[in-house]
């Protein structure tokens, strides 16, 4: 193009018939026709050159434009289908983790590695549903001080989101496993190698739906709920019943727990057995949550939390 460049300015100053010019310039014909002006003979200005080469030149201007539109549109699109693929090789591996305890480290740091892989991509380095599922796949892996970081991280993503609805389930859903992670640090083991719990006042203020701008408080705006939404609002209000009992707030508590069991069993009422045909493996997952939910609430009355639903340090606890 420099040099095409030069070629044309020389032709406006100097306009010659016998003036020769070394093809092809330019890749594009469009650009090349610029320099096959004819009928110099009869008329040979700059002007006349000028005002030719300028209306071809803009012609070709417009194709060209076009033509970097689609080639962008198309790498945009690549690289969409690019970090798509490591998203779903990555579920794919946790998915396997769980199912198979002998691999699970192994699957575990595969699927973390195809997360940041997605987020690596030019363009996606805020992908949203990369980021999450890399704190959610940190947390699972007990790196719980990056974890945290990646959350908040989160939180300040989902901020910038467009769709008021998304960006408050995904910055409560943020604040929440900060909430766990929290209280997770403030695990303390005794000589005989008992794990208890000290209060967390931080991770109170994240998540009970009695502190301004915490993820339940937050949740409120968006009710009622369905299906899975549901399901994790009373996941929720599970986790903020620990964080009050562990704090001595037994009437906040109690509250929780009392929510925490109207949501699954909302969802019991809500997907009853006999329409289970209309999406029957999603709809038998939701209700053996919901049901796994309330027996976690019956037995957090009676003073035991289920500790191996929790992030990792917590279900040392007994």
């Amino acid at each position: 193009m420099k040099d095409g460049q030069q070629y044309v300015l020389n032709a406006l100053e100097r306009p010659s018939p016998g003036q020769s010019f070394s093809l092809p310039l330019f890749a594009s014909e469009q650009l090349r026709s610029v320099l096959r002006e004819r009928n110099w003979d009869k008329s040979a200005t700059a002007v006349q050159v000028a005002s030719s080469a300028e209306w071809q030149l803009g012609q070709a201007l417009d194709i060209v434009k076009r033509q970097l539109k689609t080639a962008d549109d198309n790498i945009t699109s690549l690289r969409q289908q690019y970090a798509t693929a490591h998203i779903l090789r990555g579920a794919i591996a946790s998915s396997m983790a769980k199912r198979n305890p002998a691999v699970a480290l192994q699957k575990n740091n595969a699927a973390l590695t195809e997360f940041r892989t997605a987020l690596q991509i030019p363009g996606h380095e805020g992908d949203l549903t990369a980021k999450e599922l890399e704190a959610h796949q940190l947390r699972k892996l007990g790196h719980l001080a990056d974890a945290l970081q990646a959350y908040r991280a989160l939180e300040k993503l989902a901020s910038t989101v467009d769709d008021q609805r998304t960006q408050v389930l995904l910055i409560a859903r943020s604040k929440r496993y900060q909430a766990e992670i929290l209280q997770a640090f403030r695990a303390q083991t005794d000589a005989d190698g008992k794990v208890t719990f000290r209060g967390n006042l931080t991770a109170y203020d994240l998540i009970s739906v009695n502190r301004s701008g915490s993820a339940l408080d937050l949740r409120r705006q968006l009710a009622p709920f369905q299906g899975w939404d549901l399901c994790e609002h009373g996941d929720m209000n599970y986790v903020a019943a620990l964080v009050c009992n562990i704090l001595g707030f037994g009437g906040i508590e109690a509250n929780h727990l009392r929510e925490a069991e109207t949501s699954y069993g909302g969802i019991l009422a809500e997907v009853p057995r006999r329409r289970l045909s209309l999406d029957r493996q999603s709809s038998r997952r939701l209700r053996q949550v919901a049901n796994e939910g309330l027996r976690r609430v019956e037995a957090a009355r009676d003073g035991t939390y289920d500790a191996d639903w929790l992030t990792p340090p917590l279900k040392k606890t007994k």
